[in-house]
C-alpha cells in the first residue's frame, strides 16, 4: 500500500474512501469496505492534522499513530492513501473538492463516505450536496449507514471515553480488536528488574489518548510471538514517581534480549486494579505477583 502526502493524478477508475478514520473502528471498516469491493482501484482520502480534529471541534487525543492507522487500512485491502496537510485543502469549497480533486486528479467512479461525512471549506458540504454535485459528474456516491453497538452509533469519541475510562469490553466492540499502542522501548532505571519484574518502558506521543491509570492484563507482540503481560500505566507513586504517565509492561515468561529502541506492540484486555502508592517494595512485589495470576488466568 502506498501512502502519498499529495494528491495524485491517476488515471485508472477509483472508489475513494473518505473520512479521518482515527481509530478504523467497525463504522469505518464498513465504510472502506464498501470501497474495497467496488471493483475499482480502492483509494482512502483522509488528511493530516498534526495531533488535532479540525473545524469547529476541540482538540482531542487520536487513538492511532500513523504507522498503526496504515496497517489497518492496508489489511482492509486499501491500496492507496492520499494525505495531504489539512492546512492545504481547508480552503477549497466543497464544489472544486469534488471536480478537482475527485475527478480530474483521482478519478473517481465511487466516493464512499459515512453519514455524517462534511467536506470542503468551513466542512459545509453534506452528503446531500455530495451527491448533487457528483451525479452530474457520473460519479456514484455510497453513504455507508452508521455501525451501532450497544444501542448507539460508533464513533471515535466514544471509543475514546472508552479507553479512558478503562471500559475495555466497550472499546473492543466499538474497534473489533483489543485497543493497543506501538512505541518505542526506552531506558528507564531498572527499579522493575531490581524487584525481580524488569518492565519495557514506553512513553505516550503527545497528541495521543493515554489509557486510565492502573494496572491491565496485556498482551505483548516480540517479532511475531505473543507473550502475556502485565502493564501499568501511570506515574510509578511507589518508585521515583514521574510527572508524566508512562507504560511498564512485564513480559511473562519472557527471557530474550532487551528491547531497547524497538517498536514493540501492546494491547491491553483487561483493568486489574488502579495504580497506587504501597508501603513497601516487598507489598509492591506481592501485589504484582497476584496481578501476573490474574492476567494469565484471564487469558484462559
Amino acid at each position: 500500500m502506498k501512502v502519498l502526502n499529495t494528491i495524485p493524478n491517476l488515471s485508472e477508475n477509483t472508489a475513494v474512501a473518505m473520512g479521518l478514520f482515527d481509530g478504523v473502528h467497525i463504522g469505518h471498516k464498513s465504510v472502506i469496505k464498501t470501497a474495497v469491493k467496488s471493483g475499482y482501484l480502492p483509494i482512502v482520502f483522509t488528511f493530516s492534522v498534526k495531533n488535532q480534529f479540525p473545524v469547529k471541534k476541540n482538540s482531542m487525543l487520536l487513538l492511532n499513530t500513523k504507522n498503526v492507522k496504515y496497517e489497518l487500512l492496508e489489511k482492509l485491502g486499501v491500496k492507496l492513501v492520499v494525505e495531504p496537510p489539512f492546512e492545504d485543502i481547508k480552503e477549497i469549497s466543497a464544489e472544486d473538492f469534488i471536480v478537482e480533486y475527485l475527478l480530474k486528479k483521482l478519478h473517481a467512479k465511487m466516493v464512499v463516505c459515512g453519514e455524517n461525512f462534511h467536506f470542503g471549506r468551513d466542512a459545509l458540504g453534506g452528503q446531500e450536496l455530495l451527491k448533487q454535485l457528483a451525479s452530474k459528474l457520473n460519479i456514484k456516491v455510497n453513504v455507508v449507514s452508521s455501525a451501532i453497538y450497544g444501542g448507539e452509533i460508533v464513533s471515535s469519541s466514544r471509543v475514546r471515553t472508552a479507553i479512558a475510562g478503562a471500559d475495555l469490553q466497550t472499546a473492543r466492540g466499538l474497534l473489533g480488536y483489543d485497543y493497543f499502542w506501538e512505541y518505542e522501548v526506552v531506558g528507564g532505571d531498572k527499579n522493575g528488574r531490581k524487584i525481580g519484574y524488569p518492565t519495557i518502558n514506553q512513553h505516550f506521543q503527545v497528541g495521543y489518548i493515554v489509557p486510565k491509570r492502573g494496572v491491565y492484563a496485556s498482551k505483548v507482540n516480540v517479532g511475531g510471538n505473543i507473550y502475556l503481560g502485565v502493564t501499568n500505566i501511570g506515574v510509578r507513586p511507589t518508585l521515583n514517581e514521574l510527572e508524566n504517565p508512562i507504560a511498564e509492561t512485564y513480559i511473562i515468561n519472557y527471557g530474550g534480549e532487551l528491547l531497547y529502541n524497538e517498536n514493540i506492540r501492546v494491547s491491553i484486555n483487561k483493568y486489574l486494579r488502579e495504580e497506587r502508592k504501597f508501603e513497601s517494595i516487598d507489598e509492591l512485589k506481592k501485589e504484582i505477583s497476584k496481578n501476573v495470576l490474574e492476567a494469565l488466568n484471564s487469558s484462559v
